[in-house]
């Protein structure tokens, strides 16, 4: 199974897709908003909606599937209060493939 992390970064460019996930969700933490009237947080992925209304946690996280978190894809995280305010999105993470290709196998050599 691949592992991914979200890195912050400025830029990211996707060199490749992956033709079939190796993975089954994208897991997003990020630090806990410490308002007194936090009432939970939304996880957006290239700007859409991913999760919703994640409970308030003293370590917040929220699992989006892998369907809808390819490489590459820019995750934020907003907060809402009990009035419905939403905070601005935070700074994006990116979905990268951390794991290395397959160790190659096979390989032969002849004196010819």
């Amino acid at each position: 199974m691949k592992k991914l992390i979200l890195a912050a970064t400025a830029a990211f460019t996707l060199l490749g897709a992956s033709p079939a996930l190796a993975y089954t969700n994208c897991h997003v933490t990020w630090n806990a908003n410490t308002e007194t009237d936090l009432a939970g947080y939304n996880v957006y992925v290239d700007g859409t909606q991913a999760v919703g209304n994640v409970a308030p946690d003293p370590a917040p996280s929220a699992d989006v599937p892998a369907a809808q978190c390819p490489i590459g894809a820019a995750v934020t995280v907003t907060a809402f209060d009990n009035t419905g305010n939403e905070s601005s999105p935070s700074v994006p993470a990116f979905v990268v493939d951390t794991e290395p290709p397959a160790v190659v196998t096979g390989v032969q050599v002849t004196i010819q």
